[in-house]
C-alpha cells in the first residue's frame, strides 16, 4: 500500500515537471499563409501552408542544451512561397535556466511599412505581454524594425503558450480595404533620418535569470550613426568616429534570409546587422 502511494504522488507531479507550452501561429487573414521554421540544430523547415481560418503550433523547442550559444527558434511567415525578402518572424528562445525561461518577440527587420505581409490585417500576440500592431500601421513600435529595438523581447514562463493572431484576434481586420494613400516604405524610411547611438560590440554574453537578454560587450567607443536613405532596400548608415574619421556602411534590410544553405556554415547568433550580435538569443539567418 505504501509503494502504491508513492507511485500515485509521482505521477501526480508528473505533469506539472513535464508540461510545456506551445508557440500558436492564428490565420484570421483571407488567404493562405506559409510557415517556416529554422534553428541552429533542425535547420529549416517547411513551408506548411496555414489556410484561412486555420491553426499552427508546436511544442516549443530547446535548441541543444538550452544554453545561451545555441540561439532559439525562428518562425517565418509570409503570403508569398518565399522565406526570403519581406517575412515577418515570431521568435523564441527557450533557455535550460533562468527565470523566466522563455524569450519572445516578433520581428519585421525584413520589410518595411507596406511591404509587410500582415501590414493590411495587423496582428496580435497574446502572450504574459501581448504585441499588438493593428492593421495599417506602418511601423509598430512593439515590434523589431531594426536590429537593436531589444524593447521588443519579453519573458514569460515555457509553461505558458504564446499565440500570435494573424489580421487581428477576432478575424475582424483581414477585409479592411487599404487606402491608395496609405503609407509607404519611402515614408516608413524617412522617419529614420535622425541621429542614433549604437556601440560596436564583440561578443555574444547570455542574459542573467533576473533581466532581459542583452549582448552589449563594448570593444570601442560609441559612433554617432546618421541613417540617411534607403539605396535599392537597403540603409546607408554614415559613421563618425574617433579621429574624425567617417565610415559608410550598408545594412542590408534582408539580412535575416533563412537558413537555405545552413550545411554550409556556421549560424552566427544574431544578422540583424552587420557585426552579427544578438541581443536575444534568437538566430536571425544569412545566406
Amino acid at each position: 500500500m505504501q509503494t502504491i502511494t508513492v507511485s500515485a504522488a509521482l505521477l501526480a507531479a508528473l505533469p506539472s515537471v513535464m508540461a510545456v507550452g506551445k508557440a500558436v501561429v492564428v490565420n484570421n487573414c483571407d488567404e493562405a499563409v506559409n510557415v517556416w521554421t529554422a534553428d541552429t540544430e533542425r535547420g529549416q523547415l517547411g513551408p506548411e501552408s496555414l489556410k484561412a481560418g486555420g491553426t499552427w503550433s508546436e511544442e516549443y523547442h530547446m535548441v541543444g542544451d538550452g544554453s545561451s550559444t545555441n540561439g532559439g527558434v525562428s518562425i517565418k511567415l509570409s503570403t508569398t512561397d518565399s522565406c526570403e525578402g519581406a517575412i515577418t518572424q515570431y521568435e523564441y528562445t527557450y533557455s535550460s535556466s533562468g527565470d523566466p525561461d522563455l524569450w519572445y518577440d516578433i520581428s519585421n527587420v525584413n520589410c518595411k511599412g507596406d511591404a509587410c505581409p500582415f501590414y493590411t490585417g495587423g496582428f496580435y500576440l497574446d502572450a504574459s505581454t501581448p504585441v499588438d500592431c493593428g492593421p495599417l500601421t506602418a511601423l509598430c513600435d512593439a515590434v523589431y524594425n531594426l536590429w537593436n529595438d531589444d524593447k521588443a523581447t519579453h519573458g514569460t514562463e515555457s509553461t505558458s503558450d504564446t499565440t500570435l493572431y494573424l489580421c487581428g484576434k477576432d478575424g475582424d481586420s483581414s477585409s479592411i480595404e487599404v487606402s491608395t494613400e496609405s503609407a509607404s516604405s519611402t515614408v516608413y524610411s524617412s522617419s529614420y533620418a535622425t541621429s542614433i547611438a549604437v556601440t560596436p560590440t564583440s561578443s555574444y554574453v547570455a542574459p542573467s535569470s533576473t533581466q532581459t537578454p542583452t549582448t552589449l560587450v563594448t570593444s570601442t567607443p560609441a559612433a554617432q550613426v546618421q541613417i540617411e536613405s534607403f539605396v535599392g532596400g537597403d540603409v546607408k548608415e554614415e559613421a563618425v568616429e574617433e579621429g574624425g574619421n567617417i565610415v559608410t556602411e550598408i545594412v542590408t534590410q534582408y539580412a535575416t534570409a533563412v537558413v537555405t544553405e545552413y550545411a554550409k556554415r556556421t549560424a552566427a547568433p544574431h544578422a540583424h546587422h552587420r557585426r552579427e550580435h544578438h541581443h536575444h538569443g534568437h538566430p536571425h539567418y544569412r545566406k
